[in-house]
């Protein structure tokens, strides 16, 4: 079980279109409200493409440098779901 598993996985099964994230853009007045399923297809998508474009695998660390925001999650999940 990955870190992603462990944090998503009771969400999910509890009530996977519920809110997980409500993220506010107070320079933009933007507000977005992601879903656990959405943000668990975000962090599946992201560690598709780290294992495959990247070729990280598990063990392997990977360097981040992400501004506060949504996207920011599903890329740290993408990558505890592959492993790194």
């Amino acid at each position: 079980m990955t870190l992603t598993d462990a944090l998503l996985g009771p969400r999910l099964a509890r009530d996977g279109a519920a809110p997980l994230i409500t993220y506010y853009d107070d320079a933009g007045g933007e507000r977005i409200e992601l879903s656990g399923i959405t943000c668990a297809n975000w962090a599946a998508k992201t560690a598709n493409f780290l294992r495959d474009e990247c070729d990280v695998e598990p063990g392997d660390r990977v360097a981040l440098l992400l501004p506060a925001h949504w996207q920011t999650l599903a890329v740290l999940l993408g990558a505890w779901w592959c492993g790194a």
